[in-house]
């Protein structure tokens, strides 16, 4: 798991390990990011553990290795030295969509089962 850091924060939905995550401007809570919406596309970190609404996680950032990203990313492994970006409807994606609100790059995989996440600012379509 990669480096979690400031303090835990609660959430307003189930969250998914390794899902990119963004805090809410309007409570303060985690939500899942996604590239649609301006406000979510601010990526935090990933989500550190699969936690269920109302409950607290800390955003990663860093080596984060899943044994399988299916849920995340659609495939069961990362594709070597390829960017992630956050999809329109949050995960992850290698091809960001371009009619979305934004594009941000959340990190680069370095091996099948690792992605090095280091979210950038959303960039405006």
């Amino acid at each position: 798991m990669g480096e979690t850091f400031g303090v835990p924060a609660a959430t307003d939905a189930d969250l998914i390990k390794g899902q990119p995550v963004a805090v809410s401007r309007a409570s303060g809570r985690l939500l899942p990011a996604r590239a649609d919406t301006y406000a979510l596309a601010f990526v935090a970190g990933l989500a550190s553990a699969d936690t269920g609404q109302g409950f607290a996680d800390q955003p990663a950032h860093g080596a984060f290795t899943l044994a399988d990203w299916s849920t995340v990313a659609g495939s069961p492994s990362l594709s070597v030295g390829q960017l992630y970006f956050l999809g329109a409807t949050g995960g992850l994606t290698i091809s960001p969509d371009l009619t979305a609100a934004c594009v941000t790059r959340v990190g680069l995989a370095t091996t099948p089962q690792t992605l090095v996440a280091e979210p950038a600012h959303p960039i405006v379509l």
